[in-house]
């Protein structure tokens, strides 16, 4: 009877520890896990592919999804572009006696590269080049009384213009969907280039206070964008010269008889450009 005792003792004892095992198989991993850890030291990390150990506190994937969502975004809306643009401008030459003003329509071609570090904001280098076509006529005003005088009698006075640059300008745009391909934003930057201004009678040059001029012309751009599928911007925007803010851009004539001063006003234009 002693012996059956001490038998059903040890047969209870072993089925209760092994029951508690298995009932809280978790502690007993995290027990082995914590074991190990202090068996290896801090220092310790595994030989991962790319010699990379991800931390758990990083293994969260839905942050990285995000962040790779942003990327996806941004680098969908960068790139290199070309495009058009049309635009409407004042030119004003004048000396001592008669103010000129031609108000040609423009045409352009511009290209460049966009980049977006997210969703919201970028960055854009463009060059471009405007000319008016056709030839744009020229209204003539007598200083003195500011009344139109009639352009050399009976003929017409015309114009041409070209204006070429190369713009840095700074992007800001905002979603207008859930799924981040439409934009409607903004943009602002600094150009500096070249314009070309020479009158015409009947398609041949006339010397009308001088020849031609050719001049530097500094000037800011100001506009707001909207984005299609990431690839099609439709822009509106000035382009408004240094000169008309009052800051150096007015050109004088080598003439020192006539003295005349150059100037544009800022130019409107609509633009479409695609990103490839």
């Amino acid at each position: 009877m002693k012996y059956i005792f001490i038998a059903l003792s040890l047969f209870t004892s072993l089925y209760a520890f092994e029951d508690s095992t298995l009932s809280n198989p978790s502690s007993t991993l995290t027990n082995d896990i914590t074991k190990l850890r202090l068996e290896l030291g801090s220092d310790y990390k595994p030989a991962l592919p790319h010699d990379t150990y991800i931390e758990s506190k990083d293994n969260d994937y839905a942050t990285r999804n995000a962040l790779q969502k942003i990327y996806d975004d941004a680098d969908s809306k960068s790139g290199f572009f070309v495009g058009g643009n049309i635009g409407f401008v004042n030119l004003y030459t004048q000396d001592s006696k008669k103010l000129a003003i031609a108000s040609p329509f423009l045409l352009g071609l511009k290209g460049g590269y966009v980049g977006f570090v997210n969703q919201y904001f970028g960055a854009r280098l463009t060059g471009m080049v405007n000319v008016s076509a056709p030839l744009g006529s020229v209204n003539l005003y007598d200083v003195s009384s500011g009344n139109k005088t009639p352009a050399l009698g009976d003929t017409s006075l015309q114009a041409f213009y070209a204006l070429a640059g190369l713009s840095a300008d700074a992007l800001f745009e905002f979603p207008l969907n859930y799924n981040y391909k439409h934009y409607l934003g903004g943009f602002a930057g600094v150009n500096i280039g070249t314009m070309y201004y020479r009158t015409y009678v009947n398609y041949k040059a006339h010397p009308f206070i001088w020849d031609y001029n050719f001049q530097v012309d500094y000037s800011f751009n100001l506009g707001v964008s909207l984005t299609l599928f990431n690839k099609n911007r439709i822009e509106f925007y000035y382009n408004i010269p240094f000169a008309f803010l009052e800051l150096p851009g007015f050109a004088l004539s080598a003439n020192s008889q006539e003295t005349p001063t150059f100037y544009r006003s800022p130019i409107l234009l609509i633009s479409y450009s695609y990103v490839f």
